[in-house]
């Protein structure tokens, strides 16, 4: 589902958002608050600001998500406002349009409506990496979990 998901979105913006959430197990509220500043692309990172008590970090980006935002950043033209994703009216993304976002993508995709919001893709790399293996302390630290009661928790519920 995760696959066919990410087919669906062409809008060079959209990917790259949805593929950072993704990727690091984002919050929506988490992307609004990415900085240009945050992303290094010459050394492959991106400082993430984890809400709710997450701990906050320096993370490697992958190959691909790099290319996405290099081809995302190249687009926006010179643009100096510092969030990397930003509304038309050029304030931080909202929670809501990201989820409203989602939703579209998840209705072309046929997605289950229960699966129609972004907070699933937290869940979707979380249960993906313990299936690939990784510990439970290493989804924990990926994630930016303090306790792993919180990890627990999200790979029990719904994924893509």
């Amino acid at each position: 589902e995760a696959q066919r998901f990410f087919s669906k979105i062409h809008d060079r913006r959209d990917r790259a958002l949805f593929k950072l959430m993704y990727d690091f197990g984002l919050r929506a509220s988490e992307v609004g608050k990415l900085t240009i500043e945050g992303v290094d692309l010459d050394r492959g990172r991106i400082w993430i600001h984890r809400l709710k008590g997450g701990i906050s970090g320096e993370y490697a980006l992958f190959r691909d998500t790099s290319k996405l935002l290099k081809l995302y950043l190249n687009q926006r033209n010179g643009d100096l406002y510092p969030m990397l994703f930003r509304s038309r009216n050029k304030n931080p993304i909202s929670r809501r349009r990201i989820d409203s976002l989602f939703k579209l993508y998840g209705e072309k995709t046929k997605l289950p409506e229960d699966k129609r919001h972004s907070h699933v893709l937290r869940h979707s790399i979380a249960v993906h990496m313990l299936d690939a293996g990784q510990s439970q302390e290493a989804v924990k630290d990926w994630l930016g979990h303090k306790s792993i009661k919180s990890t627990d928790d999200l790979c029990t519920d719904i994924e893509l």
